[in-house]
């Protein structure tokens, strides 16, 4: 999300920029930075939304309570292998 806020200023002029020197008519170099945010854009809500559908399902129950319990509150993976 935090790099939504910085797309249309350094991403894509940049991209733009290497298909109009690559020989492309500005039109379609217009088009492909259109598509490409797009297609940023849907792919970042699609990722936020099953990852908030998935983390509910987990842990709320068909009562629709908050479940805390079912939440793993034991250390990461990396640290218990270290520790």
């Amino acid at each position: 999300m935090n790099q939504m806020s910085v797309i249309g200023l350094i991403s894509i002029p940049g991209m733009m920029t290497g298909a109009i020197l690559g020989g492309s008519f500005v039109e379609q170099a217009a088009k492909l930075q259109i598509i490409i945010m797009f297609m940023l854009s849907a792919s970042m809500a699609l990722a936020s939304i099953v990852a908030t559908v998935l983390a509910l399902r987990v842990v709320v129950d068909k009562e629709h309570r908050v479940r805390l319990d079912r939440v793993d509150v034991r250390d990461h993976a990396i640290w218990r292998v270290r520790a």
